[in-house]
């Protein structure tokens, strides 16, 4: 059992967690004494239309989701009382959350991270409002501050419940929200900027443009992570993860138009019939993925590693290699083979490189060069007393 004092994240989100929900009961007090005709309409209007969008998100690799309904959460900071502002999302968390079928503590949890960004943004829009006046420039800083405030808090408190969940530093999982902040939520930000200066004169109205024209982003988004998803797995190799076949011969096409430079590494795994026939084609699997991750262990990005079919690999970097990175790989794979522990079986591959413009001016012949000496090497490997040129001499 994970003790509060033994995770300082987890006491942090309780404490959150505890805030937050005094500050809705607060809410939920001021609504019975304060509420109005107007205010009751609008909230109503973002409420329901918060409801519809509340199943609508997209899962980010992170573990963290992007919401459409979130953005218009907002439109509450510069149109409601900052009390009234932190209701508008219960009727929506409240589904999302059952139809999750989550427990108690995860509502209480839901509620306070949406309604701390709520409640701490529209605190400071009414103080800057106060502060600098109504002028055109004012409203302008009041607003763009309020936004960037909600987009800081919403990611932060995020990221520590996401952490929480997948077990994560949270420092770690920063670095993956910072990663994952892309043109949607831009585009949402904007879009509510407009609306609150709309709001001023037809809330009502900008409450409704807003969530039409957040639905249309968040489509088109939804449509182009799709048509992303299906281009990855057309070109990533389903076993290992890494590039396939189709996408070392679209690099092929790509060098046919633009000069080529930089190296390729031609891989082999040595004797690769007799591990599947052997130890079976699960630990075959198992071995193609080991040399996978040592090829992308060994040569990060911008490096680009395919399996170019069955037990062949090829690696390109567009910097020029030395030989001290195919031992790096070798020195990887057997450290792998030994901490598998499988007795007789032994991981070794054969290799060649090639490096352009240096040793060959174009991809093809850079291919050529790197394959023959992956060949060369096999055939020391096999016949240690015979020379690779002197057998093919004979030929």
């Amino acid at each position: 059992m994970i003790t509060l004092a033994k995770r300082p994240l987890h006491l942090v989100l309780f404490l959150l967690t505890l805030f937050g929900n005094v500050l809705l009961l607060f809410s939920i007090v001021f609504l019975f004494h304060h509420l109005t005709y107007h205010n009751a309409l609008l909230m109503i209007e973002i409420s329901v239309l918060c409801t519809m969008l509340a199943p609508w998100s997209i899962r980010m690799p992170s573990g963290a989701s992007w919401r459409p309904g979130i953005p218009l959460l907002m439109l509450g900071i510069y149109t409601l009382p900052r009390e009234l502002a932190m209701l508008i999302p219960l009727p929506g968390l409240i589904w999302i959350t059952a139809r999750a079928h989550s427990r108690f503590t995860k509502y209480l949890e839901t509620f306070a991270h949406v309604a701390l960004g709520l409640f701490i943004s529209a605190s400071a829009y009414s103080y800057l409002q106060n502060r600098l006046g109504g002028s055109s420039p004012a409203l302008f800083i009041s607003i763009l501050t309020t936004l960037m405030l909600h987009l800081l808090i919403n990611r932060f408190i995020s990221a520590m419940i996401v952490a929480k969940r997948e077990e994560r530093s949270i420092l770690d999982q920063l670095r993956l929200t910072v990663k994952e902040l892309h043109w949607g939520y831009l585009n949402s930000y904007l879009l509510v900027f407009m609306g609150a200066l709309l709001s001023r004169q037809f809330p009502m109205i900008a409450v409704f443009l807003t969530s039409a024209i957040q639905v249309g982003i968040f489509g088109a988004i939804n449509d182009y992570n799709k048509v992303k998803s299906l281009q990855k797995s057309a070109w990533t190799d389903g076993l290992t993860g890494i590039e396939n076949r189709h996408a070392w011969k679209s690099l092929l096409q790509a060098h046919e138009r633009t000069p080529f430079s930089g190296s390729l590494i031609v891989v082999d795994v040595d004797h690769f019939k007799l591990v599947n026939d052997q130890f079976g084609h699960i630990t075959g699997d198992e071995v193609l993925r080991d040399v996978a991750a040592a090829l992308v262990s060994s040569l990060p990005s911008p490096a680009r590693h395919f399996r170019y079919g069955g037990d062949e690999f090829i690696a390109y970097s567009p910097k020029s290699l030395s030989e001290e990175v195919m031992d790096s790989i070798r020195d990887k794979l057997k450290q792998v083979s030994q901490d598998r522990g499988i007795q007789n079986l032994r991981l070794e591959v054969s290799m060649g490189m090639a490096t352009a413009p240096v040793d060959t001016p174009s991809i093809e012949e850079t291919l050529q060069l790197a394959d023959a000496r992956m060949y060369e090497e096999k055939f020391r490997r096999a016949h240690p007393l015979i020379s690779p040129l002197s057998q093919r001499e004979k030929l």
